[in-house]
Parts: structure tokens; C-alpha cells; sequence
């Protein structure tokens, strides 16, 4: 190892240590860090955020570094040295988030009866607001949306919930779920009017 990539390597230390410093502050006093994506530690997204935030500081000092020892190292050993230096700090962040990521703990799981009354609740407030929906009686509603809420409860993850809850939106295997299960609740729901309709016993 010579001398360059000693100093390009401490540069590189030093700078990755401010910048979690800079950093620690925030994350003590909030007691969390974020973004983090514990659905999927690999999210690109969020490794991005993450590299541009701790590698920024690294950067300049491994710029700076190189081109104050270029003239004795040599272009070609500063070139690999730098980009070496940008490389190993860029994987050095990325696999501590996905680390910290995967060893987040899993919260509780809901209890049944919650999911189904916040899937219940949410689909009665949407068909309300459903134009095609205002020829249907809210007894229907009510019935179509206790079948979707129980369905969709069955079907559900832990992991998906703690999706939901840290970015405010469903996780992609969710909507897929949401779909499928809104089209068989309509289905059995259709079914049963029907039956009424012909007074056919259930």
C-alpha cells in the first residue's frame, strides 16, 4: 500500500466519521432512523438517499486528497486510488443500511379484528363516494365491504403492515392482494343479491 492510498484510505475514514456524526444527532433525539425500508432493505431508493447524505462529505476529502498527492503518485495510481476510495465507501454505506435495515425489529401484529374494521370502514367511506355505487343500498355496501374487510384480513403480512405504516402507502404485493380481494368480495356480494333478487334460499 503506498503512501497515496494511506492518506486516500484515512480521508476517506475520517470523512465517513463526520458524516455519521452529523447525522447521530437527529437520529438520537428522534430515536429512529430514516427513511429505512425494513419491507425491503435492498430498496435502491433509499441505499441512493443514504450513499448521497454520508458519502457526500468522504467525497470531497477523497477529491481533495488525491489531487494534492497526484503529482507524486502518479495519474494512473490516483485514478484507481479515488475511484477505489468512492467504491469502497459507497458499499461500506450501503451494506450498514441494509444491516441496520434487516435488524430492525418487527412490530406487533395487529390484532384480526382491527384490520378488518379499518379495511370495513374504508371501503364503506370509498363506495359511498362511488357514483355507480348510489343505486346500492347501504345495507349492501355494508355487506359487500364486511366480506372484502374479513378477505382482505386473511391475507395480509406483517411485513405489508409495517410497509404501510412507515411510508403512508401500500406495499406493492398489497395492491395486488387489494385487487384480487375487492374483485371476489364483489363476486360472492353479486352473488347474494341475486339470490335475492330470485328468492333463493342461501
Amino acid at each position: 500500500m503506498n503512501s497515496q492510498t494511506r492518506t486516500v484510505v484515512v480521508a476517506s475514514l475520517v470523512g465517513l466519521g463526520l458524516a455519521v456524526s452529523g447525522k447521530a444527532p437527529g437520529v438520537i433525539s428522534s430515536g429512529s432512523i430514516t427513511p429505512l425500508d425494513t419491507f425491503n432493505p435492498f430498496n435502491l431508493s433509499v441505499l441512493g438517499y443514504w450513499v448521497g447524505i454520508l458519502g457526500f462529505l468522504p467525497l470531497i476529502l477523497i477529491v481533495s486528497t488525491v489531487a494534492a498527492t497526484a503529482r507524486t503518485a502518479g495519474l494512473r495510481s490516483s485514478v484507481f486510488n479515488g475511484l477505489g476510495a468512492v467504491v469502497g465507501v459507497s458499499l461500506t454505506i450501503a451494506g450498514v443500511v441494509v444491516a441496520v435495515a434487516a435488524a430492525q425489529p418487527k412490530k406487533e401484529f395487529p390484532d384480526r379484528a382491527s384490520l378488518v374494521k379499518n379495511a370495513t370502514s374504508s371501503c364503506i367511506k370509498n363506495q359511498r363516494i362511488i357514483p355507480k355505487s348510489e343505486v346500492a343500498s347501504a345495507a349492501i355496501i355494508e355487506v359487500f365491504c364486511s366480506c372484502y374487510g374479513d378477505s382482505l384480513a386473511d391475507v395480509t403480512t406483517m411485513d405489508e403492515v409495517t410497509y404501510q405504516d412507515q411510508y403512508q402507502t401500500f406495499a406493492p404485493t398489497m395492491i395486488e392482494k387489494i385487487n384480487t380481494t375487492f374483485k371476489n368480495a364483489f363476486n360472492w356480494s353479486r352473488i347474494g343479491e341475486l339470490k335475492a333478487e330470485r328468492d333463493i334460499p342461501p
